[in-house]
């Protein structure tokens, strides 16, 4: 089977109608039009010189020339790497990819329609960079196959189909917002695009506008419009399902949004970039919701737990959605993505689950010092870095807390024996980008705990951080 058949023909060839498929601002553009666009800005690239296996990275945001450069990607085979415009990382990305340029927008005003070729098994679709247990960006490198599968097991749960309207407001950086472009394409399901930086107060008016079936949110968003009091039944209708990523969803949430919402599914999900999706929760399972699982595994993956304790241990996952690794970095790839005893590839998560006896995952904690505020993943070592230049510090652990609000906040936990270093480290958090500053400052008189290898025990550190 020719690769195409696998993701551009079935995202874009197999529907070429003139109906609409992408809303973004004022304008709708149907499949006829996105295939002849993307064809033409691919074009464009090529006579510029871009050829099979570029990277190009695509800093628009959430617009629809983004989907354009997605696609154009796909068809041509280019390496898609998305970022968001302005990130303070784009200098380094580039470099660390090999990037022949960025584009920010602008399409050809001539359309065409010249053949493509007929690409290998193994093109790589798109590079994500992802944060990771240093302060440089690690890009997971995703395949066509991979992707492909991911598509047709996500939807397996979600069940999108011609009938529905997605509304995105989760930036296409996010592997979880580019995903919602993918199946609203391959499911012929119309997805409204909004800027992630769109005011979530104006959610639900657009909601009830567009008659919207499909919200992807993170728990951040659906906190914030669960607060404001206007998730109402009247303003969604139409709403099928909620689903969710990028941090455990609180039951308590989960409840008060049911109470609102008493007609609409809220679908718990679990996964990271290097394998996209882990497990997501079955329909009419509300039992399992409100226990706190987050699913069960994508149909076609196995997963496992690793050196199991008290129930509980790390993660690991076996499949076809598992990545290709981190572009350029053997090392840390090796160290993720491993071999066990019969030849079988798997993924180590970083994070410590536990199963129930139907199988359904539950998360417990997270073993790698990755801390997620608001859906941001933040490297907790990262900012034990920043904090070395603080003067009286004789050691300084940063770890994550519980947040009612954002699922995680970033706590600085200070061994000194002098009491105004809170001052001087509330003032130089002020430096950070606002997710990364520091909520909680907890001061030590004697050394942290360590565990029986003499090294910090985090977990130890987290709970008396929590407890103070």
């Amino acid at each position: 089977m020719e690769v195409n058949q696998l993701l551009f023909k079935k995202l874009i060839e197999d529907n070429l109608s003139d109906a609409p498929i992408l809303y973004y601002e004022s304008k709708a553009y149907s499949y006829r039009e996105l295939y002849t666009r993307s064809l033409s800005l691919g074009q464009l690239w090529i006579n510029n010189g871009a050829k099979y296996g570029d990277r190009i990275i695509i800093a628009c945001s959430n617009k629809a020339e983004c989907v354009i450069a997605l696609l154009a990607c796909f068809s041509y085979g280019f390496v898609f790497v998305p970022i968001e415009p302005n990130n303070g990382d784009e200098s380094y990305i580039a470099n660390d990819c090999g990037s022949i340029f960025t584009f920010s927008g602008g399409l050809p005003d001539y359309m065409t329609e010249k053949a493509r070729p007929v690409l290998p098994m193994d093109t790589i679709g798109y590079i994500i960079y992802t944060s990771g247990s240093t302060n440089k960006p690690k890009g997971v490198v995703a395949p066509f196959l991979a992707i492909d599968f991911c598509i047709e097991a996500i939807n397996e749960r979600l069940c999108n189909n011609e009938t529905d309207k997605i509304l995105s407001r989760l930036s296409l950086s996010f592997d979880y917002g580019l995903y919602q472009v993918l199946l609203a394409l391959r499911f012929k399901s119309e997805l409204v695009l909004i800027d992630n930086e769109t005011p979530l107060l104006t959610i639900p008016q657009i909601l009830y506008n567009h008659q919207i079936t499909a919200l992807p949110v993170v728990p951040t968003m659906l906190s914030a419009l669960c607060r404001s009091r206007l998730l109402k039944s009247e303003y969604c209708p139409n709403l099928r399902y909620i689903c969710s990523t990028g941090e455990i969803l609180n039951v308590d949430l989960i409840s008060n949004v049911r109470n609102a919402l008493p007609n609409t599914a809220i679908i718990p999900m679990y996964g990271l970039t290097e394998c996209k999706r882990v497990s997501i929760m079955p329909p009419d399972r509300w039992d399992k919701v409100m226990a706190g699982s987050c699913g069960l595994p994508l149909n076609g993956t196995e997963v496992k737990i690793l050196d199991e304790s008290e129930g509980e241990g790390e993660l690991v996952v076996y499949g076809p959605n598992i990545m290709n690794g981190y572009w350029g970095d053997e090392t840390t790839s090796a160290e993720v993505f491993c071999m066990d005893e019969n030849g079988r590839r798997y993924l180590r998560t970083g994070d410590a689950f536990s199963f129930d006896d139907d199988g359904f995952l539950y998360f417990r904690r997270r073993i790698k010092n990755m801390i997620k505020v608001g859906g941001h993943a933040v490297s907790g070592i990262e900012i034990e870095e920043f904090l070395k230049c603080v003067d009286g510090a004789i050691d300084i652990r940063v770890v994550g807390i519980p947040d009612d609000i954002y699922g995680e906040s970033v706590c600085a936990c200070v061994y000194s024996d002098q009491a105004d270093i809170i001052n001087k480290i509330e003032e130089i958090s002020k430096c950070l980008p606002v997710h990364k500053q520091i909520r909680r400052i907890v001061l030590f008189n004697q050394p942290f705990p360590t565990n029986k290898n003499g090294k910090i025990d985090y977990t130890a550190l987290r709970k008396k951080a929590g407890e103070s």
